[in-house]
Parts: C-alpha cells; sequence; structure tokens
C-alpha cells in the first residue's frame, strides 16, 4: 500500500494551492494589468490540463484515484477561474502570444521535469 502523502499528492496540494491563490487574486483585483494577467493564466492554465489530461490517461490504471481528485480540482478550479471571475476571453494579438508563451513554458517545465524523474526511476530499478 502506497502512503498517503505520496509526492504526486503534496505536488496536487501544492498545485491547489496556486490555483486557490490565483482565483483569489482574480476576485479582488481591478488593475489595469488584467489583460496580462489574463493572457498569462490562460496559457498556463490551459498547457495544466494538457499535461495533466495526458498524463492521466497513461498513468489510468495504477492511479484512479488520484486522477479522480485531479480532475475535481481541475474542474472546480476551470469553473471559478472562468466562470465565477468573469475572465476576459478577447485575447488580442500580444495577448495571444503571452498566452502561447506561458503555455509552451508550463508544459516544457512540466515535461521537463516528468521527463527527468521518469530517467530517474528508471536508473534506480536497474
Amino acid at each position: 500500500m502506497r502512503p498517503l502523502w505520496s509526492p504526486r499528492t503534496l505536488t496536487s496540494a501544492l498545485r491547489t494551492t496556486i490555483y486557490g491563490a490565483i482565483a483569489g487574486v482574480f476576485a479582488i483585483s481591478s488593475t489595469e494589468a488584467i489583460a496580462l494577467i489574463d493572457a498569462v493564466v490562460v496559457g498556463a492554465v490551459l498547457a495544466d490540463y494538457t499535461t495533466w489530461g495526458i498524463r492521466a490517461v497513461a498513468r489510468l490504471p495504477s492511479d484512479l484515484l488520484h486522477g479522480c481528485y485531479d480532475g475535481a480540482v481541475n474542474l472546480v478550479f476551470g469553473w471559478f477561474l472562468f466562470r465565477m471571475t468573469g475572465f476576459d476571453w478577447s485575447l488580442d494579438g500580444e495577448s495571444v502570444a503571452i498566452a502561447f508563451l506561458a503555455f509552451l513554458f508550463v508544459a516544457g517545465t512540466k515535461i521537463t521535469v516528468y521527463g527527468l524523474r521518469y530517467f530517474q526511476k528508471s536508473l534506480e530499478d536497474e
């Protein structure tokens, strides 16, 4: 039996905390740079959802319970962020470029970390 607080669970809890902080900032902020923040959040959230979805499918047979937890957190956060905060989807060209760069940064970071963890585990198994 696996321990309750595995590294993946701790990572999910940290991500949930970060999502909560972002949602809180959106709920109370009315800054002039909101278009830039919107673009960065769109890119980061879409990258997180994409990498989560791919990884959840890849690990589906062994991590069903944790995948359900991640899915519920992602759905609630996405609903809150994009529906409850009145998120503005009208991104101009500059904002689309910033969103794309944020997407690449987050996806690249997550893929690199997952790749290094896989490589480390394969070396430990040998």
